[in-house]
């Protein structure tokens, strides 16, 4: 315990010594790093010279592009509106081209009555129009008839086969319509380049006029040039001339249209045919009276079945031209947005640039002033040798003091031990007398019983050696106490 005490207090002295030895040390180190701080921090600030510059200009860009992204969702919705507009027009657009008025039901409706897998392929092109490369068109319900007169015509020159053909201006489409669907139907193509306008724009020659001929079948009934063409081709209805003739001349206008290869005619009720005998050579002459099918005897083939094309005020142009304007405002609108996108890119990485030196600008800072701080510490810090030295001096002392009183009192032991052994026995003759023995030479006191010993009056005390008084000692491991009812006996 006493090394302990001594310890600590050594302990304690030693510390204060030696962080008072290396006090100075660490101010010199403490400078050191302040330094190399500083100058870190000099060398980030001069890093992030102009960064109030580019926050400003951050600013800028930021309003200008809060400004142009206002403006582009304010075009954006303009173009909403405009494809709108646009979307509205092509369905009533679509409404003409699948033409849902009265004159289209009427002619599916003669289509369906003449064979209903046409009018299955017809509203499948109708459906799927926007897959053709280009139109397809059907004489029942293409043609118009520019008289009465003309639909007895047509009945007598157009085949029935040809009356329900789905015609094609390519192969693709022909290919679109038959393949993998399930109606039996005739198709032909005529291509663009095979449509010859001298044959569909033919007109009545001036003899035949002389003749008494009014016009060729070809001239009293529309159609679109590849279906026009298609008819020329099997029909030849461009070279079938109509009239109403004299049948006193009957023999010279035939001698006359035989002479310039025309083979067909049609005059009042009769269709006349000219043909060569391949035997003889000879002319052969054949007349049959023109049939009536009824089968375009409808007023719908009388006007076109989609008239409102030519009353669309041109809606096509129009429609065309909203097209073109909404993908320009578009075009213009990505461009704008991607470059935005682009100077938002790039102040976005300058900003993180200027951010990374912001971040090294604040760590030296937080350094330099960790430093100052420290080095204040330390200037500020005592170390007091002195009083250290004292309580060191002074918890020796009081060990040292300590220390003589218990060996002084392992001397008094001993002593005490061998003066004990010098006192005789006493023998308590009366019950009411007590004698209690000391050590080391102290007093033995009688002590008076309740009746009185006789010979003594109140306490006796007699000291041998110049012992100390009993009452003034403890009493010892080999002392006695003697009880007055047992003589002779020592009190356990």
């Amino acid at each position: 315990m006493i090394e302990g005490v001594l310890g600590q207090a050594k302990s304690r002295l030693d510390k204060v010594k030696y962080n008072a030895s290396q006090h100075e040390k660490r101010i010199s180190d403490t400078q050191r790093l302040l330094l190399a701080a500083e100058v870190k921090l000099e060398a980030a600030t001069d890093e992030v010279n102009g960064h109030d510059a580019f926050m400003m200009r951050l600013k800028d860009v930021e309003r200008k592009q809060n400004e142009e992204a206002k403006e582009q969702r304010i075009e954006e919705d303009s173009i909403q509106r405009k494809a709108y507009e646009l979307k509205q027009l092509e369905i009533k657009r679509q409404a003409v081209d699948t033409s849902s008025d009265e004159n289209h039901r009427q002619r599916m409706s003669v289509l369906a009555n003449m064979s209903s897998d046409a009018a299955k392929a017809y509203h499948f092109y109708l459906k799927h129009k926007q897959e053709f490369k280009g139109k397809v068109y059907v004489p029942i319900m293409d043609i118009v008839f520019k008289s009465p007169d003309a639909i007895r015509l047509a009945e007598n020159s157009i085949s029935a086969r040809d009356q329900a053909i789905f015609l094609c201006t390519n192969r693709e489409d022909e290919l679109r319509l038959v393949k993998n669907n399930p109606w039996r139907i005739s198709t032909s193509v005529v291509s663009v380049e095979k449509i010859h306008s001298e044959e569909i724009n033919a007109v009545l020659p001036d003899d035949l006029k002389e003749l008494a001929f009014k016009c060729l079948v070809s001239e009293w009934i529309e159609a679109p040039a590849p279906l026009k063409q298609y008819l020329c081709n099997t029909s030849g209805f461009h070279r079938i001339p109509y009239g109403v003739l004299d049948e006193s001349k009957l023999e010279h206008i035939t001698r006359y249209l035989e002479e310039h290869r025309w083979e067909v005619f049609l005059t009042n009720d009769t269709r006349f045919q000219l043909k060569r005998s391949e035997y003889s050579r000879n002319s052969i002459q054949t007349q049959s009276a023109m049939r009536v099918t009824h089968l375009w005897h409808n007023k719908c083939y009388l006007e076109s079945r989609i008239p409102k094309v030519k009353k669309d005020d041109g809606l096509t142009e129009l429609v065309q031209n909203m097209k073109a304007e909404i993908d320009a405002r578009n075009e213009a609108l990505q461009r704008k947005r991607r470059e935005t996108q682009k100077e938002r890119d790039q102040i976005r990485q300058a900003g993180l640039e200027w951010k990374s030196k912001k971040q090294v600008q604040t760590k030296w800072r937080v350094d330099v002033d960790t430093h100052k701080r420290a080095l204040h510490d330390l200037k500020n810090e005592t170390f007091d040798i002195e009083t250290a030295e004292k309580e060191y001096e002074k918890a020796e002392k009081s060990i040292i003091g300590k220390t003589k009183i218990m060996l002084e009192n392992c001397v008094e032991g001993q002593d005490f031990s061998k003066k004990r052994k010098k006192l005789t026995s006493v023998v308590i003759t009366r019950p009411s007398e007590k004698l209690l023995y000391g050590q080391g030479g102290c007093t033995v006191q009688q002590i008076q019983g309740p009746g009185g010993p006789r010979g003594f009056n109140g306490v006796q005390e007699v000291q041998e050696d110049g012992g100390c008084p009993l009452e003034q000692q403890p009493k010892g491991e080999n002392d006695f106490d003697y009880d007055s009812n047992t003589p002779g006996q020592p009190l356990l």
